[in-house]
C-alpha cells in the first residue's frame, strides 16, 4: 500500500492532476485498497483481488467509482460475494 500511495503522489507532484485512478492485479489490487484510504482516488478497478487475505471494506465508504473482476475458482478468492 504504501508505494501505490507514493506513487500516486509523485504522480500529482509531477503532473498537477488530481483524481488518481488506480488499478491492481491480484497482490496488487489488494494494495490499491489499502491505499484508497490515503489517496481517494477517483476510480478503482481490482481484478483477482485475493479476498481470502483482506476483505474490501476500506473501499466502502469512498465515493469514487468502483470496477471488480474476480472469478469463482480462483484459490485465494475467498469465495465471497462482491456486490
Amino acid at each position: 500500500g504504501e508505494d501505490v500511495v507514493a506513487a500516486a503522489a509523485e504522480l500529482v507532484a509531477r503532473t498537477g492532476l488530481g483524481g488518481v485512478h488506480l488499478g491492481g492485479y491480484s497482490f496488487g489490487a489488494m494494495m490499491v485498497v489499502r491505499a484508497a484510504a490515503v489517496v481517494a482516488p477517483a476510480r478503482v478497478v481490482l481484478v483477482a483481488p485475493p479476498l481470502a487475505f483482506g476483505g474490501l471494506e476500506g473501499l466502502a465508504q469512498r465515493p469514487c467509482s468502483k470496477l471488480f473482476i474476480a472469478g469463482d475458482r480462483t484459490p485465494v478468492g475467498g469465495g465471497q460475494r462482491v456486490s
